[in-house]
């Protein structure tokens, strides 16, 4: 295998593509700060005609997460459209396709910030103080960047007695805000699916559902109608934005991400179903 080209920048590769999809944590923005060249080189690309399409494994719904990005100077002109890890759990949660999500019911244990919680309200979740009380567990990140793994062993310990499936809406295990590593909802899910526990983590980065099946994925604005955000669901899916199932394509992906020291893996007890 021949080694990675390095370039310089993205000039050296504008004129070989029709589209262009960027991570946002760590590529576009560190969690404080864009970084330098981000929005001159989204102009540039804008200026010879591009698309230009952002993945991330936020547990935000899509038109959340087009407004937290605001505060960093990207506007939905500079882009054409948003997907998050956190509008496809939205979309699962609201559709129940599948007998597991139909199974879940809508009290749930909910791992994160409150105002994460918030953004899933339309659907009409609540919330529940222990798991004797709860349907499932939703995992969409961490309320306190202090916290260890071993801070949730009671509480998941109480979740598998009562066997409560976990639903991750962030496969992240963990992510680095100025210098300092935090722990992720994804790990809390590997970990609850080591115990034994039923956890599902199928949506966003590295699974197929969240990418864009063709260079015309970037079909639609991710500019939020304050308006209409019980609608967000739809309105933030082009028509390329496709799901898929636990495919074999799906595990060999993540299983070559581990080989290459990648931050995601698939426990053999954690299911990537969609």
């Amino acid at each position: 295998m021949s080694p990675p080209r390095l370039i310089t920048g993205l000039s050296e590769l504008t004129g070989k593509y029709d589209a262009f999809i960027f991570d946002l944590w760590g590529v576009i923005h560190d969690g404080k700060t864009c970084y330098p060249g981000v929005a001159p080189s989204f102009h540039a690309l804008r200026e010879a005609g591009k698309k230009i399409g952002i993945i991330s494994n936020s547990p935000r719904p899509a038109a959340s997460a087009a407004d937290n990005i605001r505060k960093f100077g990207l506007t939905p002109d500079m882009y054409d459209v948003i997907m998050t890890s956190g509008q496809l759990t939205y979309e699962a949660l609201r559709d129940r396709p599948d007998p597991w999500l139909q199974a879940l019911g809508r009290r749930c244990v909910h791992f994160g910030p409150p105002h994460e919680f918030a953004l899933y309200a339309p659907l009409g979740l609540r919330e529940a103080a222990t798991p004797q009380d709860a349907d499932f567990i939703l995992a969409t990140g961490v309320e306190d960047v202090h916290k260890t793994l071993a801070d949730y062993d009671s509480i998941l310990k109480a979740a598998l007695e009562k066997k409560l499936p976990l639903l991750c809406a962030n496969p992240d295990l963990g992510v680095s805000q100025e210098g300092r590593h935090k722990l992720a909802a994804g790990s809390i899910a590997h970990h609850y699916a080591d115990m034994g526990g039923d956890a599902r983590v199928p949506y966003g980065k590295p699974h197929p559902a969240i990418f864009p099946s063709d260079s015309g994925a970037a079909g639609r604005r991710a500019g939020p109608r304050r308006d209409d955000r019980r609608q967000s669901a739809d309105r933030y899916r082009g028509s390329a934005w496709r799901r898929h199932g636990d495919s074999m394509d799906s595990r060999r992906r993540a299983q070559a991400g581990t080989r290459r020291g990648h931050r995601h893996r698939e426990p053999a007890r954690l299911s990537c179903q969609t």
